[in-house]
């Protein structure tokens, strides 16, 4: 066996495949992932509240989804992908807005009995009740340019429905230290995409392509350390804590290695569905299924490439982020060492997908 990342591989010795060697070049397919949405599209019952024709509008998204369109990996199609009533007429109504908004479709009108919310990456607008022309709607919210890859979504609209706990859509601004809290934090926000986009261009594009939409979350009173999220039901989309420039790429890259792990989900698990074995997690301090270490590795792989980039570009506090590095380092290396014990309980996509992070791993080692 070679050595790859610390840790033994079921690969022959060598150099490592020139895909791999820049971590940031290996996006797994998202095939599966979007011949599942078609599946969804196809069994998708809008609310007749809306009172539009709806089967070319399904039309036009199987055809999006056929084509692997990256708009449809986002949170907009909300009403596709969770299965809930909650506030149905919104979302569906969101769904539609975003395809107007691409400006390749014919829509047609809808009628709204009341007002509602038409999310766009610079926060949409309200759009009252009565006929509503969506063609008319989605040119007018793309003319408002975002100048920005990433969108935030400061009151969880992209979702409908009931706002994310601890998010600031939840607990709005209240005082004026609030106020220039949220203000700072959100200028932080925008300089640190600004220094990825500038100074890690290929780190920039890989997490650009799955993290659409950002939902800032408030920090929790005396809980000084980051918290971030994702779900395989909220394409698109993380939710995180904002403290620093260096901390929002690090849960950025995070929350977005996650996204990809989803879509290789999409096709098989990962995990033989009859092993129930708990084990420790570097992330949590509760005991997870193997499927959580794996998430766990394949994201410290990824933040130790990020910190890796940094010092290879001499960006950033080199104490600190050599710091973080050994840190992820040492996480990966525990969940790494966790997964390689039980490794027969991996499928054999989830052992291939193990097998390529590994690979990836080697880049942030010896630095």
């Amino acid at each position: 066996m070679s050595q790859v990342g610390g840790l033994p591989t079921r690969r022959g010795p060598g150099p490592i495949p020139a895909v791999l060697a820049e971590p940031w070049a290996w996006r797994p397919s998202s095939s599966a992932w979007f011949q599942r949405l078609g599946l969804l599209i196809s069994d998708w019952r809008p609310s007749s509240e809306l009172d539009a024709d709806l089967e070319p509008i399904r039309v036009h998204l199987l055809a999006a989804a056929e084509g692997e369109r990256a708009w449809l990996h986002h949170p907009c199609i909300d009403v596709l992908v969770r299965d809930t009533d909650e506030d149905r007429v919104q979302r569906d109504f969101q769904l539609l807005v975003w395809l107007a908004s691409q400006g390749e479709y014919t829509l047609g009108t809808v009628r709204l009995s009341r007002p509602l919310w038409a999310w766009a990456p610079d926060g949409g607008r309200r759009v009252s009740a009565g006929l509503c022309d969506l063609d008319a709607l989605g040119t007018s919210l793309a003319a408002h340019d975002w100048p920005w890859a990433i969108a935030l979504d400061l009151w969880c609209r992209t979702t409908g429905g009931t706002p994310a706990e601890q998010s600031w859509a939840q607990l709005p601004p209240e005082t004026p230290d609030d106020e220039a809290l949220l203000d700072a934090e959100l200028r932080m926000f925008f300089r640190a995409l600004s220094a990825a986009r500038d100074k890690l261009p290929d780190c920039f594009e890989w997490v650009r392509a799955m993290t659409q939409v950002v939902v800032p979350m408030r920090r929790l009173q005396g809980r000084p350390y980051s918290r971030s999220a994702s779900s395989p039901q909220m394409p698109g989309l993380a939710y995180l804590t904002l403290h620093s420039e260096l901390q929002v790429l690090e849960a950025l890259v995070h929350e977005t290695a996650h996204h990809y792990l989803f879509l290789v989900q999409a096709v098989r698990p990962l995990v033989d569905p009859a092993h129930s074995v708990l084990y420790r997690s570097p992330l949590r301090p509760d005991p997870r299924p193997l499927l959580g270490v794996l998430l766990a590795y394949h994201a410290l792989v990824y933040i130790g490439s990020l910190y890796a980039d940094i010092l290879r570009h001499d960006l950033g506090p080199e104490d600190l982020v050599r710091r973080e590095l050994a840190l992820a380092r040492e996480k990966m290396l525990d969940a790494g060492q966790t997964l390689q014990a039980s490794r027969t309980a991996l499928t054999d996509i989830g052992d291939e997908f193990f097998a390529k992070s590994l690979e990836i791993a080697a880049f942030s080692d010896g630095l």
